[in-house]
């Protein structure tokens, strides 16, 4: 057991050393150490990583996944002007990317590398949003297509800009046969003042694809205030954005009677270049319509096995086997041509939302085997039948022996009855027809939202 006196000195000598570690480790703190930050390059306090994690508000890259490309596409904006998007998906809900660095790669044909653009952008939290880069110019080469990726994703953070604080109204698409032109309001229906917004928008055929793309700035957007904005392109959309709203079912009429080979025997014409015409037609049509081709002259034939198919190489067979049969090409029977149609539509359960109609080609006058009917009558009488069972006709008179007036009386519609002087004409009437009997809905519009890159919080 220490002395009294031991005990003193070991006091002296512990009072001593704190008086040292006061006067040397203080200071050292104070002047010499360093505490933990966000933005040392280190590893330290609660972080889970070198500068992220804990109370850090930027996330680490192990805890944050890639965003998804969903498609990349360019579009022509002008003679030898593309333009390219990419359209992708933040699966990170509460995170994201104030500065991610990205490159479109074109190539041609044959996989040759055409051009690099490399851009910057914002990568919003949990949301689809797209990357636009426009003005790209290839003067001797067409680009066949284009591929997106991320370069470099600096950082994540906890997510502070919401897409939903932008909100995009009367979105209407105008003068899209000339020089396509988008017109919409952005509402900033937040509290906090945005003091630049990048909006791209994108324009989608009857497909679902995009066909074409444009971007702009909102600047100074305050907190429930309304800006108007416009997105335009210099010339004409390479695709018709016009949507069907229901797919149609068509059935396709043909004269083969004699005179439909008065032109010439080999090949027989005009009936030769209807089958072209025809088979343009149905080329234009979309995957869910369905197709009926039916041929007429003194008796009909259904060409389709079943009578009505959406398969398009056996519409084109159904196409090619219509031709003129000797035994039975004197007359030019149209009204049992519409009963056979009436009789397909009756056999096939309607589907719901479908649009029904019939083309009837004909370069003659009704004629019948037995004198003591009236063809123009019977013929009318079919058509009322189509009528009332809402199958839409339309007609075309090929040639200057056709009763014009007789055809107008049968169609649904005065302007459904097309005129075609000559046969290079039915090409054009048969693709107006294709737009025609296409029940439009408006063009299909998304505008996205995000910030530029160079913002920052």
């Amino acid at each position: 057991m220490l002395s009294w006196s031991q005990q003193r000195k070991l006091l002296y000598l512990f009072g001593t050393l704190a008086v040292l570690f006061v006067l040397i480790y203080v200071p050292f703190l104070l002047f010499w150490h360093e505490p933990a930050t966000c933005n040392d390059g280190r590893q330290n306090g609660d972080e889970t990583g070198i500068d992220c994690g804990g109370s850090c508000s930027q996330i680490c890259r192990n805890d944050a996944t890639d965003p998804v490309v969903l498609w990349t596409r360019h579009f022509r904006v002008a003679p030898h002007v593309y333009s390219a998007v990419a359209y992708l998906e933040n699966p990170n809900p509460n995170s994201e990317a104030p500065y991610a660095e990205y490159e479109f790669v074109y190539y041609d044909d044959e996989g040759n590398e055409l051009e690099r653009i490399s851009g910057t952008t914002f990568i919003p939290q949990g949301k689809r949003f797209a990357v636009y880069e426009g003005v790209v110019e290839f003067t001797d080469i067409v680009p066949a297509r284009v591929t997106f990726g991320f370069t470099r994703i600096p950082s994540w953070r906890d997510g502070t800009f919401k897409t939903a604080d932008i909100v995009v109204r009367n979105k209407a698409l105008l003068r899209e046969e000339t020089a396509p032109r988008i017109e919409a309001s952005v509402f900033n229906q937040s509290q906090e003042y945005i003091s630049k917004a990048e909006l791209v928008a994108i324009v989608y055929d009857s497909l679902g694809k995009a066909v074409a793309a444009s971007r702009t700035v909102v600047e100074d957007l305050r907190p429930q205030e309304t800006e108007r904005v416009t997105f335009g392109w210099p010339m004409p959309f390479e695709t018709s954005v016009s949507v069907c709203s229901s797919p149609v079912d068509v059935a396709l009429l043909i004269d083969r009677s004699g005179s439909m080979e008065s032109d010439s025997k080999d090949p027989p014409e005009p009936l030769t270049s209807v089958k072209e015409a025809a088979t343009l037609f149905v080329d234009k049509l979309v995957e869910d319509d369905r197709v009926a081709v039916v041929s007429f002259a003194e008796d009909t034939t259904s060409h389709v096995i079943g009578d009505l198919t959406f398969i398009k190489d056996d519409i084109h067979s159904a196409i090619d086997a219509v031709s003129i049969v000797a035994s039975s090409s004197s007359y030019t029977n149209i009204a049992r041509g519409l009963e056979r149609v009436s009789q397909i539509f009756d056999s096939i359960p309607q589907r719901t939302g479908t649009r029904r109609a019939a083309i009837l080609l004909t370069d003659g006058i009704p004629t019948a085997a037995d004198d003591s009917l009236d063809p123009e009558a019977l013929a009318a009488e079919a058509a009322i039948l189509l009528e009332k069972a809402n199958i839409s006709l339309y007609a075309i008179g090929l040639g200057t022996e056709v009763n014009r007036g007789f055809l107008e009386s049968l169609v649904s519609d005065p302007a459904s009855y097309h005129g075609a002087a000559q046969s290079q004409d039915l090409s054009s009437i048969y693709e107006s027809l294709a737009t025609e009997i296409c029940a439009k809905k408006p063009a299909v519009i998304e505008i996205i939202p995000t910030l530029p890159a160079e913002i920052r919080f």
